[in-house]
């Protein structure tokens, strides 16, 4: 299978361990600009068993095989992009998007016909609403769940999609709305050139009475820190979620049980 990823930072990264994870012969193709991330992902390929054959190019236009798979890990702002110069030289049969898809309403509508006249089937790489699948079995059984998300310079604009993705994902896939939106008017450049933040307060309500209710703090030189609070009428949960792990309990039936992932 002929495999390319598009876009090796950070989550392109992630995304090659993953394939290299897998017990199957492919010829890897990694796409960057950046020479930088080619390097980094010649280090992560060195490290796995050389059943698959690599190739570290700059652009999707040196690549003269057919390719099967496609993952386009860019940012929002250079996705769309991406999947035009995509579809400039190959059809592929399966694409897998990074989240937030594009930062315009009408790409959306563009996507979705190039995928349509190129019979591609098309994921997109959500991960709040299954990665916590002992969470969410817990509050998925009754109707009436709130969440609260509470710290300082979490990063509220990228990643609010993740809050409400798994509380839609609780509730069913019931319809939400944003019932409050109490912003600041500090505006900070984000750490990805080209991307800001802003603070304050986001609700939401669900149609069963469910309530997402998201609160960031700015703190200058501060470091990001978030506690999240879920609760219904059989069990609640707190737990501090940084980059890198979960960690708090659950209080059901009388019991304290210790989270970590």
């Amino acid at each position: 299978m002929n495999l390319a990823i598009i876009g090796c930072g950070i989550i392109g990264q992630r995304h090659l361990e993953s394939v290299l994870d897998l017990n199957y012969k492919m010829k890897i193709f990694l796409v960057d600009k950046s020479a930088i991330c080619l390097e980094k992902c010649k280090k992560i390929s060195l490290k796995k068993k050389k059943i698959n054959t690599f190739h570290f190019i700059k652009s999707i236009d040196e690549i003269k095989e057919d390719i099967d798979f496609v993952i386009i890990a860019t940012n929002s702002k250079n996705r769309f992009s991406a999947l035009k110069e995509l579809y400039k030289y190959k059809k592929p049969k399966f694409i897998i998007l990074e989240k937030f898809l594009f930062n315009k309403s009408s790409y959306f509508e563009e996507a979705r016909k190039l995928f349509q006249v190129n019979s591609t089937k098309v994921w997109v790489n959500q991960w709040m609403s299954t990665e916590f699948p002992n969470l969410t079995d817990i509050f998925q059984k009754i109707d009436k769940v709130n969440i609260v998300v509470k710290g300082s310079n979490w990063n509220l604009c990228s990643n609010t999609v993740h809050f409400v993705d798994w509380f839609h994902h609780i509730n069913d896939r019931r319809k939400i709305v944003l019932s409050k939106s109490k912003l600041k008017k500090l505006i900070i450049e984000n750490k990805r050139k080209g991307f800001y933040e802003t603070f304050g307060n986001l609700e939401f309500h669900c149609k069963n009475g469910s309530k997402l209710l998201l609160q960031c703090e700015y703190e200058k030189n501060g470091n990001r820190k978030s506690t999240i609070y879920i609760s219904n009428k059989i069990a609640k949960v707190e737990f501090q979620l940084t980059e890198n792990s979960l960690n708090g309990y659950i209080f059901k039936s009388g019991k304290k049980k210790r989270i970590n992932f």
